[in-house]
């Protein structure tokens, strides 16, 4: 399956957040799924200065080539990129499978989600993910 991972990004610690996606990746990675994420691309995004237009235009092109968009909702702050990637997903007719931290909620996200997995921690999430 070709799965593009939609994260939180703003406000987020680099150095967790780095571990967090590369956690995230080995976990999908278990089922042999072909992974998309403007995360992986930072260092490239850096050398060119890229705008946050020019990087939520390549998450389009992601989400585009992409059967599936994870949506990983681990915090109660709501992230405007995300929620516009899953709008943008929804649109297009993709599969949406929300992965969200137990006692969060979403407004919307949830009742347009394919699959929803809830998970107690990150270590939950990561082996619910293999499965995926």
């Amino acid at each position: 399956m070709k799965i593009f991972i939609s994260y939180k990004f703003a406000d987020e610690d680099p150095s967790h957040l780095k571990e967090f996606m590369q956690n995230v990746k080995s976990s999908l990675k278990k089922s042999n799924h072909e992974l998309f994420s403007t995360f992986f691309h930072q260092e490239e995004f850096a050398k060119s200065n890229a705008t946050m237009r020019q990087i939520m235009d390549k998450a389009l092109e992601y989400i585009n080539q992409a059967d599936t968009v994870l949506c990983v909702v681990k915090s109660k702050e709501k992230s405007e990129g995300q929620i516009f990637e899953i709008g943008y997903s929804i649109a297009k007719k993709k599969k949406v499978i929300l992965a969200i931290q137990k006692g969060f909620e979403t407004r919307w996200i949830s009742h347009y989600a394919d699959r929803v997995i809830e998970f107690e921690n990150l270590e939950d999430l990561y082996k619910q993910l293999e499965k995926i």
